[in-house]
């Protein structure tokens, strides 16, 4: 079965994140903002993006200034998962950034993801 896309699919690079980006990172959204964890030289920020209007924002140039720092994760990690349950950003799981022989079994809870640091 083929369901047809009523929207514009096309890929286009919004803007770019102002901090290191290295693989294996996650992402989620909530309301009104992409998370993304995992970034930084440690593996160790969050960096929030908002979308509400990010559209016109890319149009006129957008930019660096459309990204926060809002949390940085007590262990830098890679492979994990991240979530959001009510207003709490939960990242699981993943490997250690500085010793990609531990296996990371903890779970990881920040409120500032959605106020800021």
């Amino acid at each position: 079965m083929r369901v047809p896309c009523r929207c514009d699919c096309r890929a286009r690079v919004v803007t770019r994140l102002p901090t290191a980006l290295k693989c294996e990172t996650a992402a989620c959204a909530f309301a009104d903002y992409v998370y993304v964890v995992g970034l930084g030289k440690a593996s160790d920020e969050i960096w929030r993006y908002r979308l509400r209007g990010c559209a016109v924002r890319a149009a006129a140039g957008g930019g660096p200034k459309d990204w926060a720092l809002c949390a940085r994760l007590e262990t830098g990690r890679r492979r994990h998962c991240v979530v959001t349950v009510g207003r709490q950003l939960y990242v699981l799981a993943g490997i250690a950034a500085v010793d990609e022989s531990t296996v990371l079994d903890s779970v990881e809870v920040s409120t500032h993801a959605f106020t800021g640091m």
